[in-house]
């Protein structure tokens, strides 16, 4: 077995308990959820009943869907990025010299 010499601040940023995926994989059950109703209202907004189709629910499951979907995308990128960096710290801990 290899030991390698790490700092703390290392430690922690590799034993980090991301607790974002909970939250993205909510939000991408909101999207998946809310897409069919969404789509309903912005159907009937644009080809069939103008604007009577824009009443408060349907303003609300728009905006829902639209918050739901920018925050999949954003919580998404963050955890990629996050396993990257944690890849990247690993790799550089490896290639260090071993004393």
């Amino acid at each position: 077995m290899l030991r390698h010499d790490i700092s703390d601040d290392e430690l922690d940023r590799l034993t980090v308990n991301n607790t974002d995926t909970n939250l993205l994989w909510t939000c991408v059950g909101g999207v998946i959820g809310g897409a069919s109703s969404a789509a309903e209202k912005i159907h009937a907004a644009f080809l069939n009943e103008g604007e009577k189709a824009f009443d408060f629910i349907g303003v609300f499951q728009i905006s829902l869907l639209s918050v739901c979907l920018v925050s999949s995308i954003y919580l998404g990128l963050k955890q990629w990025k996050c396993r990257n960096e944690v890849q990247n710290l690993v790799t550089k801990i490896r290639a260090r010299k071993r004393s």
